[in-house]
């Protein structure tokens, strides 16, 4: 069963057999196109991101997790010796190893070798497949919480309803929101936010002929504020 595991782990390394993987827009946008932005797939490239599997192997160093312990996957590999990285801004380090993202292979396989310390311990109540959930959740605590600084009582407008935003939907909810309203072009995806966690959905209108992109966002703007009772910011 285990005879294409990787015998060489280092000593601060796991081995960590894949059982659960989420498969995001980027992995889509991989598979149909072959690129994102810069970042063009050139060469066969395992796909996925989000994962969390049970460890296998442990290099002679760590001491934190053991075979059979179940681990979420942090999937960004950084060099964790430059500024940013000592500073505890790892994300921004220039050496990132993102899994996924040519030309590295990412999680979606039967084994996935990391450092033991950007692999998570998950606790007993857990379940692998929440497990997975952790990279994009944390993607959303990020941008909800560290980034804009979310306080309980605010309200907060969050422009696409898609899984992510649905995270951040969520978070919102869980710091204590006022209002959460969805927007999107797809009717779909608002009812589904409504159902989740929005309190409100936005669904823009069409773009008019002859109409510019700034004179429908203008419209757009004023049809949102007319629809939920905004009013003008002082």
């Amino acid at each position: 069963m285990h005879s294409n595991a990787p015998s060489v782990v280092q000593d601060n390394e796991v081995l960590v057999e894949v059982k659960k993987t989420g498969i995001c827009g980027s992995d889509v946008h991989y598979l149909t196109h072959g690129r994102i932005g810069d970042f063009v797939v050139n060469a066969p490239m395992v796909l996925g991101h989000e994962s969390s599997g049970v460890v296998y192997k442990v290099g002679s160093k760590v001491k934190d997790l053991k075979p059979g312990d179940q681990v979420a996957l942090e999937p960004g590999q950084s060099c964790a010796t430059c500024e940013f990285c000592k500073s505890g801004r790892y994300h921004l380090c220039a050496d990132m190893v993102f899994a996924a993202t040519p030309p590295y292979d990412g999680t979606l396989a039967r084994y996935y070798k990391l450092r033991s310390d950007i692999a998570y311990k998950l606790p007993p109540s857990m379940s692998l497949e929440d497990g997975a959930m952790i990279e994009p959740t944390a993607v959303a605590v990020h941008s909800v919480s560290t980034l804009a600084k979310f306080q309980p009582e605010q309200s907060i407008a969050v422009f696409g309803a898609g899984p992510v935003g649905i995270l951040c939907m969520a978070v919102a909810k869980a710091l204590g929101a006022r209002r959460i309203v969805a927007i999107d072009i797809a009717p779909h995806r608002l009812e589904f936010a409504k159902n989740y966690a929005a309190t409100d959905a936005f669904l823009p209108p069409k773009m008019e002929e002859g109409e510019t992109k700034p004179a429908y966002s203008a419209r757009a703007a004023a049809l949102l504020k007319e629809q939920f009772g905004l009013c003008k910011r002082r």
